[in-house]
């Protein structure tokens, strides 16, 4: 499935699915990552801006380097894929967050640096996670290629003209019934980990199709 820059395509079906995220959480620490690796994850990629470092500060949070190190010794390899085009400050944080590699000027939500990860660490599509704060650039950019997708909240004080196309996409989805499908409940918007789905469906019933451990 090709990657999308827009979404204007709003009567594909498919095309919009791509937007819902396999893990919706507050913030990177509380995701389940045990779950990721009984999944079979073997790498995670994370965005940088307002996912881990707020942008408007760019002052590190002091828990954002210990939960890398207990990552990786739970046996993941950790990577940042950031749009920043600001290819050193990039460098720096991954080495502040002892991370070994660190794509800047991603582009997403086009796939390749997500196929650049894959060849990095010679890894198949259903073995990679990616964490990010944006349903479009993130979710949307990591679920075409079959890789699990963990949506967080953006960390800091955002411009809302950044977060207003994921308002839109947001509103859509819930629109089309759609935001709500891995929720254990659908009265309201609900944090969910991976594999949680509604009260008595089965993960085909809650629509849970992408990721096929």
């Amino acid at each position: 499935m090709p990657h999308n820059s827009e979404y204007k395509d709003w009567e594909t079906k498919e095309l919009i699915e791509f937007y819902v995220p396999d893990v919706y959480q507050p913030k990177i620490y509380r995701i389940d990552y045990e779950k990721l690796k009984e999944r079979g994850i073997k790498l995670i990629t994370f965005d940088l801006d307002d996912t881990i470092v707020p942008k408007v500060t760019n002052r590190m949070p002091e828990s954002a380097p210990p939960l890398m190190t207990k990552l990786k010794k739970m046996g993941f390899k950790v990577m940042l894929i950031s749009n920043s085009r600001k290819v050193k400050k990039v460098e720096m944080f991954a080495k502040k967050l002892n991370v070994e590699y660190s794509i800047a000027r991603a582009k997403k939500p086009g796939g390749e640096a997500f196929e650049k990860a894959r060849e990095k660490y010679h890894l198949e599509e259903k073995q990679i996670a990616h964490v990010g704060n944006s349903i479009m650039n993130d979710v949307g950019g990591a679920n075409p290629s079959g890789i699990m997708t963990c949506l967080v909240r953006y960390v800091g004080d955002v411009p809302h003209n950044v977060i207003q196309v994921d308002k839109k996409l947001k509103a859509e989805l819930k629109e089309r019934k759609l935001w709500q499908k891995h929720h254990i409940e659908q009265k309201e918007d609900q944090y969910y980990q991976l594999g949680e789905t509604q009260k008595g469906s089965s993960p085909e019933v809650a629509g849970i199709k992408r990721y096929k451990g």
